[in-house]
């Protein structure tokens, strides 16, 4: 009887624990390459801005 009443307490306990570690896998393979992707997409195109905005091409002026 234990057993069963331990099953039923601990069984949603385990399946918890795997949904997180499920979620966490994903994330750090796909969501976090893809953030740091993104990023480093982003400084690359604000280098890019800041270095046509020296340069004097109006073309990328913001208003």
């Amino acid at each position: 009887m234990e057993r069963r009443i331990g099953s039923i307490l601990f069984e949603p306990t385990k399946v918890l624990y795997r949904l997180l570690l499920y979620y966490l896998g994903f994330f750090v393979l796909f969501y976090f390459p893809l953030m740091l992707f993104l990023d480093s997409c982003c400084f690359v195109n604000s280098v890019v801005t800041l270095f046509l905005r020296l340069k004097g091409d109006t073309m990328f002026e913001f208003v």
